[in-house]
């Protein structure tokens, strides 16, 4: 939407805007009405025509009683929980890959040949389920998988509907996988012993961190939904 900017005391403006607003919500009659050719007689200001279109967006998303969450948010959740996301995959990838692999010595035969074709499937199984789960931290949680930086909303949607960690079991069976994929016992017999830590984390720090969080709403879901194997 081009135009010539309008000159007005963009602060008079606001505030006369918003206490529009008010009276609209309380079925009162407005006084104010946009007239970007009108010059306020205080300071002035040049205010593009499209920033009075994105001001009555907002005022009506605040009279509607949302929550106006501002873009670059979404962004900086977006970066920080793929850098996490990132960090842990390559370091789980590195201890698997660099550490476990030489175990495979000491465990005998090789997997068969077409254990391979099957890591591939488990992988893109995990992944999508882990990624799925990451975008809804980012999406509607306003957050992270990590810990430190958890979402600051509690989210209860999609794969999080059936099951109540799909995030690390989405994880598991990408690194299972991987030990399909690289033929390697060791990673295959890695993965209950993450399973074990990833339980003893939830139930010790997740479940109880969340329940002080979230109050009564998490306390419903945990009692709905199961923590890894859904309901038939």
């Amino acid at each position: 939407m081009a135009g010539n900017p309008v000159h007005v005391d963009y602060d008079e403006w606001s505030r006369a805007s918003i206490a529009d607003t008010v009276r609209s919500k309380n079925n009162e009659q407005p006084n104010f009405c946009f007239q970007p050719e009108f010059v306020w007689p205080k300071r002035r200001q040049a205010i593009p025509p499209t920033l009075f279109v994105m001001h009555a967006i907002i005022c009506d998303t605040v009279s509607s009683g949302k929550t106006v969450e501002h873009p670059m948010r979404t962004i900086l959740s977006a970066v920080r929980a793929v850098a996490f996301a990132l960090v842990f995959l390559l370091l789980c990838l590195w201890v698997a890959a660099m550490r476990l692999r030489s175990l495979d010595y000491y465990l005998g035969a090789r997997l068969p040949e077409c254990a391979a074709s099957l890591g591939i499937l488990f992988i893109l199984i995990g992944g999508s389920l882990a990624l799925t789960c990451l975008t809804l931290f980012i999406v509607q949680g306003r957050g992270t998988p990590a810990p430190f930086d958890a979402p600051r909303k509690f989210v209860a949607l999609g794969p999080y509907r059936v099951v109540g960690n799909p995030m690390y079991i989405g994880g598991l069976t990408l690194l299972f996988g991987f030990g399909l994929y690289q033929h390697s016992k060791a990673i295959l017999l890695f993965c209950p012993l993450c399973f074990f830590f990833a339980h003893v984390f939830v139930i010790f720090y997740e479940e109880p961190t969340l329940m002080s969080k979230f109050g009564t709403a998490y306390h419903g879901y945990i009692r709905a939904v199961p923590r890894w194997i859904p309901r038939s």
